[in-house]
């Protein structure tokens, strides 16, 4: 429920003009220029955009652009991560919670489902696009992954959460001590 109606609101936006373009422009700019392999260039600093953040996920964003140029491509990436925290907060506190008690599941749900609109999930959405959008369902995976003893997946989610910008590194750091 919370993907096609964050991604219509935002849409609505986007074809209206009547959403924050700084951010979206800045980072609909990266994503070309990645797409037409001119890499992580940007006119607006006139340098290299890692620079100034390290946002490696921006080259999937731009394997996408490739085959479909559309600034649509970061407000549905945008749309789904923020969408996505509600089934990874959900394997998070399944893992987290007694798995011998019968409410478990339930309470994980009660817990999970609201946080896609919560006012700060939206809050995040109204901003429009920024890759750390994306980070937090890859944060709560990677502590579900985690918390179940599978290495692999948590490093793999833990990459992909400091892929989505420089300062992800707090948010690795909370999980570590989890």
């Amino acid at each position: 429920i919370a993907f096609p109606w964050t991604l219509h609101a935002e849409l609505v936006r986007m074809y209206n003009m009547t959403s924050p373009a700084w951010d979206l422009a800045y980072d609909q700019q990266v994503v070309w220029d990645i797409a037409q392999g001119q890499g992580f260039y940007s006119s607006f600093a006139r340098a290299n955009f890692l620079g100034i953040h390290f946002e490696l996920i921006l080259a999937a964003l731009g394997a996408v652009e490739k085959f479909w140029p559309n600034p649509a491509v970061l407000v549905i990436f945008s749309s789904a991560g923020l969408a996505a925290t509600a089934p990874a907060a959900y394997l998070f506190f399944r893992a987290l919670l007694p798995a011998e008690r019968p409410e478990t599941p339930w309470l994980a749900v009660a817990l999970a489902a609201p946080m896609p609109f919560w006012a700060a999930t939206q809050e995040a959405a109204r901003d429009f696009f920024h890759p750390e959008n994306m980070a937090l369902a890859f944060a709560l995976v990677a502590a579900w992954a985690g918390l179940r003893g599978r290495r692999v997946w948590m490093w793999s989610f833990v990459l992909l959460t400091l892929a989505c910008k420089e300062d992800q590194v707090y948010t690795v750091a909370v999980l570590a001590l989890l």
